[in-house]
């Protein structure tokens, strides 16, 4: 009897030895980061994680992108946690802000190091000088940068994608979910978000993307998309994207 315990007990033992992936795992992360913020720019162009404040604006009501990328990211972290995913502990979000703060791309990938991240989508919409562009983008970091290049190209497309299928209900003509590498970005050095989660262990393989949800200063979506019917797009588009967040990470 003693040794049957004995050996129960070093049984026991061993198993809380085991690496945490051999035991029962934890909620998969999703961290989700609400593009730009703040009053100013924060960060620098030589430690390459300057984040501007803002970038699009709508013509005619001067909506800002800052505010449109919080607002759908708080809709779509809400909706990852109501889901039955959220719910029976399988998955978590993690905003890098929840308020009209502007944090530098170090700042904002150690969010994600931090919270042992499966997988990082940055919140952003469009611009285009002619003002008449539309459509979901995916943009990822280079392939002779990026290790990790297939995969952040299909994870980037899906969530386009879903974007896609939102929209198209509201403008059927709307050009199909598309997605581009980071080389025009900051003179051709590249997405500073991209370098920073590079420097990690922790981050530098996980799928990754900005997407870009639609274009903010197109004339003639404006009025529909982001004034009109707001409420019942952005929620739609949260539903979207939640969905298929969830699905990237418990596949």
């Amino acid at each position: 009897m003693h040794a049957k315990i004995l050996r129960f007990l070093l049984f026991v033992a061993c198993v809380g030895l085991l690496s945490p992936s051999a035991r029962a795992q934890g909620p998969r992360v999703i961290v989700i980061d609400p593009g730009h913020g703040g009053p100013r720019d924060a960060g620098s162009d030589a430690a390459h994680n300057k984040s501007t404040s803002n970038n699009a604006t709508s013509v005619a009501h001067h909506l800002l992108e800052k505010d449109l990328t919080l607002q759908l990211a708080k809709l779509v972290a809400a909706r990852i946690e109501a889901s039955d995913a959220g719910r029976a502990g399988k998955v978590k979000v993690v905003l890098t802000r929840d308020t009209d703060v502007n944090l530098d791309f170090t700042r904002r990938a150690a969010v994600a190091a931090d919270a042992h991240a499966a997988c990082f989508m940055s919140i952003h919409f469009n611009s285009d000088d002619g003002h008449r562009a539309s459509g979901p983008r995916a943009v990822i970091q280079r392939k002779a940068n990026n290790p990790n290049f297939d995969e952040d190209k299909a994870f980037g497309l899906a969530m386009a994608g879903a974007v896609e299928n939102v929209t198209k209900k509201y403008r059927p003509q709307t050009p199909k979910a598309s997605w581009q590498d980071d080389h025009e970005l900051h003179g051709n050095w590249g997405s500073y978000l991209f370098f920073q989660l590079n420097q990690n262990p922790a981050t530098r393989t996980i799928p990754s993307c900005h997407l870009e949800v639609e274009f903010l200063d197109s004339t003639s979506l404006e009025q529909t998309f982001f004034v009109d019917k707001h409420d019942e797009i952005f929620s739609a588009w949260a539903d979207a994207i939640a969905r298929e967040l969830i699905a990237q990470v418990t596949r």
